[in-house]
């Protein structure tokens, strides 16, 4: 009973500590980097990844000294990380409003990091630094997503599935990836919706042909042939593509 009591006593001296942690490097943050106002304004005149002033360098330097000061950033080998059990204990401190505002600014820079092309194995390496970041991020995206950037995140999270069918042939992960692209589109209306929905589901039949589900893969070609001429979309010729590759895979 004496060891339970201490315990209880330890963790919310635990607790009312790392509240106080977070709460003097929020106050930090908010104080260093600005308002939300302000902080709007540096984003929207950011032109790249690296179009930063000298102050916001500093800016970026006094919030990175802060953390480490706290032990909430550990550095190896130049790079940063926050401890998972860290990262939610600073979440659960944060309003749904706070989150959402946070996830946007993780997947803008991520967005601009993002650089993988199907076509192009030059850019395979360095994606997959940030794909295990993108995934973590994405997965919040029907949380936080409105309709107007819902297929921005719908097209990175196909562009996710392929690097992880392709490059990684992480064929159970890259389905996950290509679901979610599928669930996001159902934000967006009409053709625009159309377009996107048609590519990842030529995408996704890939990867259940892949996994030997050719009856699940037949019926996303099918659903993105009727979508195609329904909304007279020119990715008819990639489906029926992928139709004759099934076919020749079912009969081997």
């Amino acid at each position: 009973a004496m060891l339970s009591s201490r315990r209880r006593r330890t963790s919310s001296i635990a607790l009312v500590a790392g509240a106080s942690i977070l709460a003097s490097t929020w106050t930090f943050l908010s104080s260093s980097i600005g308002t939300s106002k302000e902080l709007k304004g540096v984003q929207q005149r950011q032109k790249s990844a690296t179009d930063f002033d000298a102050l916001e360098y500093d800016q970026c330097d006094k919030a990175w000294a802060q953390l480490k000061s706290f032990s909430l950033l550990s550095v190896e080998g130049g790079r940063g990380s926050i401890h998972r059990l860290t990262q939610k204990a600073m979440v659960s401190f944060q309003s749904s409003s706070e989150r959402g505002q946070f996830w946007s600014i993780c997947m803008k820079t991520l967005s601009e990091l993002w650089s993988f092309s199907p076509d192009d194995s030059k850019t395979w390496k360095e994606s997959l630094l940030h794909l295990e970041h993108l995934k973590s991020c994405l997965g919040f995206a029907e949380e936080f997503s409105t309709e107007s950037d819902a297929i921005v995140f719908a097209r990175l999270c196909r562009e996710c599935g392929i690097a992880q069918s392709m490059v990684l042939n992480q064929f159970a992960e890259s389905e996950s990836s290509l679901r979610l692209s599928l669930r996001l589109v159902r934000k967006t209306r009409a053709r625009r919706a159309a377009m996107e929905k048609v590519q990842t589901l030529n995408e996704l039949s890939k990867v259940l042909r892949f996994q030997v589900r050719f009856s699940e893969a037949e019926a996303c070609l099918d659903e993105a042939l009727a979508l195609s001429r329904r909304y007279s979309i020119d990715y008819i010729a990639d489906s029926y593509y992928e139709f004759g590759v099934l076919s020749s895979k079912r009969h081997q």
